[in-house]
């Protein structure tokens, strides 16, 4: 059993539980909103509750800890509680999710993007995390680079009349949407290929990276974009859900394949980025990679140091 001198760890308990095969037999402890700390060393990271986290599954549990800080879960207890589970009584297992996106659009100083008007900010935006983060800022992070973005686009807009918008403004974007709540016959559903791509993203794209598993999702992503307008959906504009689906599913799209692309340019193992072919980092990729979409939707990647 280990137990930091406050109680503020939980064991977990790596033995049996299906875990990275990197991964030692081991035991570790987990302190409330920081980072596992490994009993035996190992290479990399490990993040709780992020996307870093390193293993596929794991057996969480309080019972040999004798002042388990269980109230520091919150709300979570109570769920807990109502589903008959005592963390201080028995073991819970748990998995991975997809956290926090550490990356978003470009922005300067000012939360200013390249689109004139359009400011980011909060997880929307990258750079103000690095490779990594520390858990539990987003919330600060939103409020204290979202006031900088307001009081930028207050200024913006300050004296600035509207413009003198062409009659015909964004007609290809309506023309679509109108088009799709009229219905579209296919033979795949959108549902399919958005959980087709969270099942490539978690098998290829996942916590731990190599180039072929990269070259497959890169490819599978081309293979889904080209089929787009065979998928169906279904005629209404109110509570289509398919609708929806399909406007997600084009976006994801963009966004697993940037991240794809940018992890199988970056050669090297930095933060949540891990690398089984290349598993150390490498000094020369201490820098951040940019993506532009191209007039024929394609991505065009460039790095900045």
């Amino acid at each position: 059993m280990i137990a930091s001198a406050t109680c503020r760890a939980f064991v977990v308990d790596l033995a049996s539980s299906g875990a990275h095969s990197r991964i030692p037999r081991s035991t570790f402890f987990i302190g409330i909103g920081t980072p596992i700390r490994p009993v035996e060393h190992t290479r990399t990271w490990f993040g709780f509750n992020e996307s870093a986290f390193a293993v596929s599954r794991a057996i969480v549990s309080a019972s040999r800890i004798p002042c388990a800080p269980v109230a520091a879960f919150g709300p979570v207890i109570d769920r807990l509680a109502a589903n008959n589970i005592d963390l201080t009584k028995m073991p819970v297992e748990v998995a991975p999710i997809a956290h926090y996106h550490m990356g978003g659009i470009a922005v300067d100083q000012r939360m200013a993007t390249r689109v004139p008007g359009l400011f980011a900010a909060g997880e929307a935006a990258g750079g103000a995390n690095g490779a990594n983060r520390l858990s539990g800022n987003a919330i600060p992070e939103a409020l204290v680079f979202g006031e900088q973005a307001g009081h930028a686009a207050a200024r913006y807009a300050a004296g600035r009349c509207l413009p003198d918008w062409p009659s015909r403004a964004g007609a290809a974007a309506t023309d679509q949407i109108r088009s799709l709540t009229e219905g579209r016959k296919g033979d795949i559903a959108v549902v399919e290929l958005l959980e087709g791509m969270r099942e490539v993203m978690w098998r290829d794209v996942g916590p731990f990276r190599t180039a072929a598993g990269l070259a497959r999702a890169i490819a599978r992503f081309e293979e889904m974009r080209q089929v787009l307008p065979q998928v169906a959906v279904p005629a209404g504009q109110q509570f289509n859900a398919a609708l929806a689906d399909w406007f997600e599913l084009r976006g994801s799209l963009v966004a697993a394949e940037a991240v794809a692309h940018a992890a199988a340019a970056r050669t090297e193992s930095r933060g949540a980025h891990q690398r089984d072919d290349f598993p150390d980092a490498d000094p020369s990729w201490a820098r951040s990679q940019r993506f532009a979409m191209t007039s024929d939707g394609g991505l065009m990647m460039d790095t900045l140091r």
